[in-house]
């Protein structure tokens, strides 16, 4: 089940949660624009300049659920999973590895999960969905933090060790 905050402000009928149908080709599309955007490039040349040898895993932390994106025409979580996904291929190009791909968003509803585990995303469910994410850290994580709920900069700054890589802030198109 799906919990979902809606906004009495809002003056028309809210959207209706959609099915998993809906969220594969809107998520599709994202990915498409997300390829051909100038964003996708720049993020792509950067991690090209950093050495991700070491890189045994990546954790995303708050990249947000689909449903997020009803009433927005950015579609933020869908590009901030399109990018997860480029991270994480480019990642696995490099090292000739098969780089597991950890998502941690406690708002995910069953549809968008289902698409995420369609691309390869490792969905952390049930009580995991809170912490399961900052216990598998460890010093050859990747780990990417858009717009999370928790203070991931600040948690990560009181482990005795640091991941590889932290990716953080807000994707725009």
């Amino acid at each position: 089940m799906c919990n979902v905050l809606f906004k009495a402000a809002l003056p028309q009928p809210v959207k209706s949660l959609k099915d998993a149908a809906h969220w594969v080709i809107d998520f599709s599309k994202t990915m498409d624009r997300w390829a051909k955007s100038p964003e996708h490039e720049e993020l792509f040349s950067t991690l090209d300049r950093c050495d991700l040898s070491s890189i045994t895993k990546i954790i995303c932390f708050g990249l947000g659920d689909f449903h997020r994106d009803l009433h927005s025409i950015i579609n933020r979580s869908s590009l901030h999973h399109a990018a997860a996904l480029t991270v994480a291929q480019q990642v696995r190009d490099k090292t000739k590895k098969p780089i597991p791909l950890f998502t941690q968003d406690p708002a995910y509803c069953d549809g968008p999960k289902e698409v995420l585990k369609n691309h390869g995303f490792h969905v952390y469910e049930g009580a995991a969905r809170f912490t399961r994410g900052f216990v598998d850290i460890d010093e050859n994580t990747l780990v990417m933090s858009m717009f999370p709920t928790a203070p991931v900069r600040e948690i990560i700054a009181d482990f005795n060790f640091r991941p590889t890589v932290l990716i953080c802030n807000r994707l725009v198109m």
